[in-house]
């Protein structure tokens, strides 16, 4: 099975363009988001580091971790399959934001003893939100 990990280019990740829109409170992007592994389209959104309130002394809602959290939740939302995780497109999404984590670490400083927590929050609690594309969307119909 092909593992992310074991595969990391330490390239850096790019600034967003974003644009904050008041009344959904995500970020909406305003050109791609161009990362080694996958591009999300302009007019994605986020709200950033998706966690109960009371996490936030640990995880911020917004960090150096704002890029993970934009691939993460665009995957999530259309359920991208990435190489090697056809079986559980999920894992692959889950895996992919551990690389961007510790990409962010690498090259950012962002805690690295943070990102095992944030991994198995996801691993364990995202179950729900995985290919939940109508959340904030022009193309639903809900």
């Amino acid at each position: 099975m092909f593992k992310l990990l074991e595969n990391v280019a330490y390239a850096d990740l790019p600034d967003p363009y974003l644009r904050y829109d008041q009344i959904t409170n995500n970020f909406v992007l305003l050109q791609p988001l161009v990362t080694p592994e996958i591009t999300v389209p302009a007019g994605d959104y986020t709200d950033g580091a998706s966690r109960p309130e009371f996490v936030d002394v640990f995880v911020k809602r917004y960090d150096r971790h704002f890029v993970p959290c934009i691939v993460h939740d665009y995957m999530y939302r259309h359920a991208i399959v990435l190489p090697g995780y056809e079986h559980d497109p999920k894992a692959g999404a889950d895996a992919l934001f551990e690389v961007n984590l510790y990409r962010c670490s690498k090259l950012y400083g962002y805690p690295a003893e943070k990102i095992p927590a944030m991994v198995a929050g996801v691993k364990s609690f995202g179950r729900g939100a995985y290919g939940s594309k109508c959340y904030y969307s022009l193309e639903c119909d809900a």
